[in-house]
């Protein structure tokens, strides 16, 4: 799985068998956040309702997942066209 510090965008791969069925937590290593890696299959249970300035956003580009990131970090990626609707 590769992804990303929401803070400071640096990327990281992890071997998919680290992370099934599992959410980890890894410090980045540039910056020192705190990066809630998660297995995509695993069900979302939410006892109530985030904020989506609040929330932890994932996304895919080329086919590679990235996040949890912040919205900001999010629209960010969309202002310089690493994040499209087509990819």
């Amino acid at each position: 799985m590769i992804f990303a510090c929401g803070k400071c965008r640096t990327r990281y791969k992890l071997p998919d068998e680290k992370v099934s069925g599992r959410v980890l937590r890894v410090r980045c290593k540039s910056c020192g956040a705190v990066v809630h890696v998660r297995d995509p299959a695993l069900p979302v249970e939410r006892t109530s309702a985030v904020p989506a300035s609040e929330a932890e956003w994932f996304v895919a580009v080329n086919g590679q997942q990235h996040g949890p990131m912040t919205l900001a970090s999010l629209l960010s990626l969309a202002q310089d066209g690493t994040v499209t609707k087509d990819n």
